[in-house]
């Protein structure tokens, strides 16, 4: 039997809700016991006597893979060699230190892991189809419930993304799915006690959604969608789509591929790009629906007063290797991760009936440790008052940043790097600085 360490650290100071706070976090091995690390957790606020410092002792094989920081709690995940986690939470609004270790059977990632309020849900697979279980991380209770949907074949269902918006316990599902063996794709929404109380079906079919964000809307009951589709490579994308759901209904949806973006390959590899003029040259594109593939994160749809607004940043992940022969003359060869490489941002601006108006690509060029095994934005954008647009882009650093909202960054260690660049367009995408 495995544990899933959920330590609930509570600050004794009264700290807004409001206010920027972060939280920084290194380790050292433990002075006493070889077989353990001692943890450090500072947080911070604008406030310097709300300032707090927390150690926590862990077992060396528990590897830290993932943080979610939100206005109550910041989540730290950590994974074990045997699929298990961690999840150390510093809570804000009360005065207390409480600690809750949950006795957990089944094995998690911490890319499955989401934290909604009091609840921590992740997903299981089984030979029946996907489940979503949940953990109460104060009371310690755990449920769990099918994820089904109507007509479609329960085992081949397959939960591909999780999202919820801010401040809220609602979680957004992204699905892939066989419905009379054809490709469908699904947002699903789930209530915090796991029941699905709204599906959305997505047009396109022949792939399935590798990953995408939620964005809420200035009008009353609507969001925005945005995300990327698989291609060949499953966990590559060929096309980003957009859609707007108001009132429960995906009222405008489009999708584009990323081999008809003006430009969108030119700051690729140069195997890369010759591919994509090759295909161009040839109109592969049109006659053989011939794509290429790519990986993008996504950032929150912006809305304009005439539009929306898509920002992506484009990346592939970056390996060394070594090979010869031994010996006994058997050939060896080996590689290990180095980072991901981001090669340039693409803009794409949308009307209100989500036509493509105009796109832009700027090169980025920067690269993340190897460290860091999950993709993350390397840029930030702000529209300002003149509907102009900032586009900040953030260099290489190992520290972890905050984006403020002047779109200056804070980190929590000097970079390695000269710093940022930043540039202005214009609200057509023209570059003006």
């Amino acid at each position: 039997m495995k544990y899933l360490i959920l330590i609930s650290l509570l600050i004794e100071c009264a700290i807004g809700l409001n206010q920027n706070i972060s939280v920084d976090r290194s380790y050292k091995e433990h002075p006493e016991k070889n077989r353990e690390n001692l943890h450090t957790f500072f947080v911070n606020s604008k406030n310097p006597a709300s300032q707090k410092k927390f150690e926590i002792s862990m077992r060396k094989k528990m590897k830290y893979g993932k943080s979610y920081i939100g206005d109550r709690y910041a989540h730290f995940v950590f994974i074990d060699s045997d699929g298990y986690g961690g999840i150390v939470l510093i809570t804000f609004d009360t005065d207390k230190m409480s600690e809750t270790v949950i006795r957990t059977k089944a094995p998690m990632s911490f890319a499955s892991i989401h934290p909604a309020g009091d609840q921590i849900f992740y997903q299981r697979s089984s030979s029946t189809g996907p489940k979503l279980k949940y953990i109460n991380w104060k009371t310690g209770e755990q449920q769990v419930t099918d994820i089904t949907i109507e007509g479609v074949t329960s085992n081949s269902i397959k939960i591909t993304s999780i999202k919820q918006f801010d401040n809220d316990e609602t979680l957004y599902l992204s699905v892939n799915a066989l419905s009379n063996y054809k490709p469908k794709n699904y947002i699903l929404k789930i209530d915090n006690s796991g029941k699905t109380i709204k599906k959305w079906e997505l047009k396109e079919q022949k792939s399935h959604i590798v990953d995408y964000s939620l964005t809420n809307s200035s009008s009353e009951n609507e969001f925005f969608i945005c995300g990327t589709y698989s291609g060949k490579e499953k966990d590559k994308s060929n096309q980003m789509f957009f859609g707007v759901i108001k009132n429960d209904t995906l009222k405008e949806y489009s999708s584009h591929r990323y081999i008809l973006i003006d430009n969108f390959f030119n700051y690729s590899k140069e195997e890369t790009k010759k591919k994509a003029e090759r295909i161009l040259k040839r109109n592969l594109h049109i006659t053989q629906k011939k794509d290429l593939d790519y990986n993008m994160v996504c950032h929150k749809v912006k809305q304009l007063t005439d539009g929306y607004l898509f920002v992506g940043d484009a990346f592939y992940p970056t390996s060394s290797g070594s090979s010869g022969t031994g010996s006994n003359g058997i050939h060896y060869s080996s590689s290990s991760f180095e980072g991901y490489q981001y090669s340039h941002i693409t803009l794409l601006k949308f009307d209100f009936n989500g036509n493509l108006i105009w796109n832009k690509v700027v090169k980025l060029n920067t690269k993340t440790n190897r460290d860091i095994h999950i993709p993350i934005t390397r840029s930030s954008f702000k529209i300002n008052d003149d509907k102009t647009i900032t586009l900040v882009r953030i260099p290489r650093t190992n520290s972890t940043f905050k984006i403020n909202d002047n779109l200056s960054i804070t980190f929590a260690s000097s970079p390695n790097d000269d710093g940022l660049t930043t540039l202005k367009l214009d609200p057509n995408g023209n570059i003006l600085e």
